[in-house]
């Protein structure tokens, strides 16, 4: 037997979870913490390895950049990708 529709649209007490928009503030935090990430992963390559002579063979900070990428929502790439940005520049420029 199956209950009338109303009956089961008033018990059923499920609802669509709360997945709010990151704010501005959540991704100026995302893309700082990924800037230090990259910068601190480029230079642990640097240090165990000398990249201009050996060539990297592995680039780490580039997968936590991917990572980054692939878990926000678009609107938060470009603050990420500027701090990626500010990070390797940083860094070329006090080498």
């Amino acid at each position: 037997m199956t209950a009338a529709p109303s009956t089961l649209a008033a018990s059923d007490t499920r609802t669509a979870p709360n997945v709010s928009p990151m704010s501005w503030r959540r991704i100026a935090l995302v893309a700082v913490a990924v800037g230090v990430a990259y910068a601190g992963l480029s230079q642990y390559v640097v240090w165990l390895s000398d990249p201009v002579n050996a060539g990297a063979g592995f680039w780490p900070a580039a997968g936590v950049t991917l990572a980054a990428l692939l878990l926000t929502p678009r609107r938060a790439w470009l603050p990420i990708v500027l701090a990626v940005g500010v990070a390797e520049i940083a860094l070329d420029l006090s080498h």
